[in-house]
């Protein structure tokens, strides 16, 4: 478990970045939109925990969609400079009713939460830990579970860019990474 104590309360509000919500409608022409440019799948990557890390999860893992449903999924990072992703890590989350969620990240950094383990009410905050580093999230979740709907490259006016555990060049080559394990891509 986190070493600090994580409330609502200790994060710091700063407002939402402006992001475009994306709660579509599966029959809504714009979801369709959004899922064909995220492209096609890579095909030496099967459907399933380790596809598509980095993109918007509920555009596809949304109410009334052929894939499991997720209330909150993503992709970590190790660092804000690299596409390397942070594996074993916890996610908290932490909701409106003070209920807490930990997830975990895979071996490329996706992680998901099913409706049944969390719904959270909204808003919703968020920390990242992996041995002895984490960070929180500044601003709280108030709209969309897919976190590559806010946090996508490159930063600028728009995004904070990646979700990512630390920008501090110290700790960077510190954080340990891993391959996947042959059975860890099934569901």
């Amino acid at each position: 478990m986190f070493k600090r104590r994580l409330t609502p309360s200790a994060f710091i509000l700063i407002g939402a970045l402006g992001c475009a919500p994306a709660v579509l409608s599966p029959a809504d022409p714009e979801n369709a939109r959004a899922v064909d440019a995220l492209g096609p799948e890579d095909p030496q990557v099967p459907k399933g925990p380790l596809h598509r890390p980095g993109q918007p999860c509920l555009l596809c893992h949304g109410a009334d969609r052929d894939a499991p449903i997720f209330s909150v999924a993503g992709t970590i990072y190790r660092d804000n400079t690299s596409a390397v992703p942070l594996s074993d890590a916890e996610i908290l989350l932490i909701d409106s009713a003070a209920r807490r969620f930990t997830a975990h990240a895979n071996c490329v950094g996706n992680f998901y939460v099913r409706p049944g383990e969390f719904e959270p009410v909204w808003p919703f905050w968020v920390a990242i830990r992996q041995g002895a580093n984490d960070t929180t999230m500044a601003s709280p979740v108030h709209r969309e579970g897919s976190c590559a709907t806010c946090h996508f490259e490159p930063a600028g006016p728009d995004t904070a860019g990646r979700v990512y555990l630390t920008s501090d060049d110290l700790i960077v080559p510190m954080i340990p990474t891993r391959a996947c394990r042959p059975d860890e891509g099934r569901r």
